[in-house]
């Protein structure tokens, strides 16, 4: 292992926060009124539609999550200006115990309350969207899998069209991280659909190891 490679941005983090990123589209999905709480194409669509058929209520009703995400966004930044001097592995380790205490949270919530709960899980991928964008070298993303699936592509045919090694090495981290997100989607529906709202401390126990990742990262590179 590199010992100049941060813990926040090893492949292994970065595998953690993608079953993550699956599991917790799959548990929204299953447990909180069908809906995907990662990303929030669909809600913007829908919020476009409503106001061109007038239907305000149900554009404040998708106003809702799109202001959890933008609030994720704007409480990572705000995490970031304040612990610039420190490095990224501490602004990293304070997002994720931010998310911790707020999956911790969905998972007392109940049925009366989905939309506060997929409002916090937005708010959760937002922030972690926002915090961790790099690992060993790439733009990977750990809550989507969109822009991962493009880079993949684009890799394998250079890979292909040039014969270039280190390009078929980056791909395949690429198809790695697809599917680890997978994985995280097809274990999360599993046991969300057996456990019901419990069943979101399996993320929660992810990002614990993540966050221990980091920290030991941290202390081993002081030592």
């Amino acid at each position: 292992m590199d010992r100049q490679l941060p813990g926040s941005k090893l492949l292994l983090t970065c595998l953690l926060l993608s079953i993550e990123g699956g599991y917790l589209d799959a548990y929204t999905y299953v447990t909180r009124d069908g809906v995907f709480a990662n990303a929030q194409t669909a809600n913007i669509v829908k919020l476009a539609m409503n106001f061109q058929a007038h239907n305000m209520a149900k554009c404040m009703q998708l106003l809702i999550p799109v202001s959890a995400f933008i609030l994720g966004v704007l409480v990572a930044l705000i995490i970031e200006s304040h612990h610039t001097k420190y490095g990224i592995r501490h602004i990293r380790r304070s997002v994720l115990l931010v998310e911790i205490a707020a999956l911790v949270t969905v998972a007392f919530l109940p049925e009366q309350y989905n939309t506060a709960a997929n409002c916090l899980v937005s708010f959760v991928c937002a922030m972690q969207m926002e915090a961790f964008k790099t690992f060993v070298g790439q733009v990977l993303t750990t809550t989507v899998s969109t822009g991962n699936l493009r880079k993949f592509v684009e890799f394998l045919y250079k890979a292909i069209m040039e014969h270039d090694q280190e390009a078929l090495k980056t791909a395949g981290i690429y198809l790695v991280v697809i599917l680890s997100f997978m994985t995280g989607a097809y274990i999360g529906y599993g046991i969300s659909v057996q456990y019901g709202f419990k069943s979101i401390f399996i993320p929660v126990v992810l990002l614990v190891i993540g966050l221990a990742v980091i920290t030991y990262q941290q202390y081993r590179y002081q030592a």
